[in-house]
């Protein structure tokens, strides 16, 4: 099983984490209010901010993990992957498009934030996807099913331990916040899109506390086993 380092372990986060910054901490601090109060101008101002950052480390991330080609011996070229991400985000938001108007987003009454919040769940999927020199949507819907039985998942790539957080953390995060949009309240924060947004962004946040748990829980498992090994060796000295 490949699983990723403590250094890249922690970019990872970093970049699950990035987006409650642009679209939450920043706007807020430029005065240009929330998701609830201004939605789509933080929608807008917040895409504008993250959507190149989210990018650019995805492909960092990727370029610094990946192997040597089996068949031909190279590697990837970073402007490769990062032109493989930026032009994942056209397909990724149509595709996020037409399953939340699947779902039941209103297009013809808020088409503006429709669009905006469909650019970023889409990019939140598919530009992780994307960002690699192989393309690894067998691995990741098995890591993906195995993740959500509860089976350990042989990692094949290293990065798709990360692209499956990213992955759960959104599209869960999504769905959970869905469920405030019926209630009969009349609140502010059960306008469409933001609870979904909010969930989306509290998901990755969750992602990211869990990937950085699993690896202190893996490196814990790893210092076991060596220090178990070096008493065997000692005794077998003996």
């Amino acid at each position: 099983m490949q699983r990723l380092g403590p250094r890249a372990r922690l970019v990872s986060a970093v970049v699950l984490v990035l987006p409650l910054l642009c679209f939450g901490v920043l706007p807020w601090a430029r005065g240009q209010g929330d998701l609830v109060s201004n939605t789509t101008t933080v929608l807008y101002w917040g895409s504008a901010t993250w959507l190149p950052l989210h990018c650019v480390l995805w492909s960092s991330l990727a370029y610094s993990q990946q192997g040597e080609d089996q068949e031909s011996g190279r590697r990837a070229s970073l402007f490769g992957l990062n032109l493989a991400a930026f032009a994942s985000v056209p397909g990724g938001s149509l595709a996020a498009v037409f399953a939340l108007l699947l779902f039941g987003a209103p297009l013809q009454t808020d088409r503006e934030v429709t669009l905006l919040f469909s650019l970023f769940l889409g990019t939140s999927l598919f530009v992780p996807l994307l960002s690699t020199a192989r393309m690894p949507t067998e691995s990741l819907a098995t890591a993906m099913v195995r993740t959500a039985l509860g089976v350990r998942c042989p990692w094949s790539d290293p990065l798709d331990e990360a692209r499956t957080a990213a992955a759960w953390g959104a599209v869960l995060g999504t769905w959970l916040g869905a469920f405030v949009l019926p209630l009969d309240h009349d609140r502010p924060y059960q306008v469409w899109p933001v609870p979904c947004m909010a969930g989306a962004l509290l998901g990755l946040v969750i992602a990211a506390l869990w990937l950085l748990a699993s690896g202190i829980c893996a490196g814990d498992k790893s210092s076991r086993m060596q220090s178990d090994g070096g008493v065997a060796d000692a005794d077998k000295s003996q």
